[in-house]
């Protein structure tokens, strides 16, 4: 699991939607994709997503994709009920789990911190005896590319977790 022990309670709440909300990203994300041309320009864009393993073709393809943008909204509308759906499967404690975490010492502050770290706490106990917990030093919550970002510490712990 890659960071999956956020206030999950917290986060669906956050993702819930009024339908006039619902209304407002649909049609922020039904306008025209972008052009070929206009993709290109953004350089700083593609950049930052080729420093991750993407491709600058790869990186075309998906921001000029009408289907993309159906993706997302179906994804983003259905977010909140199927993270609540999720907290309510049973998690078998036989099954070995390795969890990977955001440290987020100097992100999170006084009840905040204290309220997230219970419930983390609570999760792995949740998910069981066989269940390790790595925090990963000097990541935060945006860190949406800890498969990249963080390889070498992931792969190492993997490893270990399975020697």
């Amino acid at each position: 699991m890659l960071d999956s022990t956020y206030t999950v309670e917290d986060f669906a709440s956050v993702l819930a939607l009024s339908e006039d909300e619902i209304t407002e990203v649909k049609s922020s994300l039904e306008s025209a994709p972008p052009s070929v041309e206009e993709v290109e320009n953004d350089e700083e864009g593609i950049a930052f997503h080729i420093q991750h393993g993407y491709t600058k073709e790869e990186v075309i393809e998906i921001s000029i994709s009408p289907n993309h943008m159906d993706t997302l909204i179906a994804q983003y509308i259905a977010l909140e009920k199927n993270v609540l759906e999720a907290m309510t499967m049973p998690i078998s404690h036989k099954v070995p789990i390795l969890v990977f975490r955001a440290d987020l010492i100097g992100h999170l502050e006084g009840d905040e911190l204290e309220r997230h770290e219970k419930y983390c706490k609570d999760h792995m106990i949740k998910l069981g005896e066989h269940t390790k917990l790595v925090i990963i030093k000097g990541s935060t919550h945006s860190d949406i590319y800890y498969h990249s970002d963080y390889r070498e510490v992931i792969s190492s712990e993997i490893d270990k977790f399975l020697g």
